[in-house]
C-alpha cells in the first residue's frame, strides 16, 4: 500500500498494540473489520469494487490460530492473487484459497 499511495493506512496505529486482544479491540472500535479497513482505505482512494482483480485488498475468512484445540476462523483483510488471497498469518505470509466475504477495494 505504502507503494501505491506513499502512505501506510494504520501508521499511527502500528507497533500500539502487543496482544491479539489489544488488536481486536482496535477493530472492535470501528464496528467490524470491514468498517475498519474501508475507514483506512477508502481516504487513501480506494473504492469498493465487486469484480475482484489481481491486487484488490478483500476480507477473507482465514485460520489466525487455535483456542480449546480448533482452528480460529476469523475476517481479515488479504491481498487478491489469482484465485488464492495473500494474508499475514501467525507464521508469516500465506497464499491460499481462502472463503471471501464480499468486501473488496482496489487503487484507482
Amino acid at each position: 500500500m505504502i507503494a501505491a499511495t506513499g502512505k501506510d493506512p494504520v501508521g499511527e496505529i502500528r507497533g500500539t498494540y502487543d496482544t491479539a486482544e489489544e488488536a481486536n479491540a482496535i477493530v472492535d472500535a470501528a464496528g467490524d473489520v470491514e468498517t475498519f479497513v474501508g475507514s483506512r482505505l477508502e481516504p487513501l482512494g480506494f473504492l469498493r469494487t465487486v469484480e475482484l482483480q489481481d491486487g484488490d485488498i478483500g476480507i477473507v475468512n482465514a485460520p489466525v490460530g487455535f483456542e480449546a484445540g480448533a482452528i480460529l476462523i476469523r475476517a481479515i483483510p488479504g491481498i487478491r492473487f489469482g484465485p488464492l488471497w495473500a494474508v499475514m498469518s501467525v507464521r508469516g505470509p500465506m497464499v491460499k484459497k481462502l472463503d471471501f466475504t464480499g468486501a473488496a477495494w482496489r487503487i484507482l
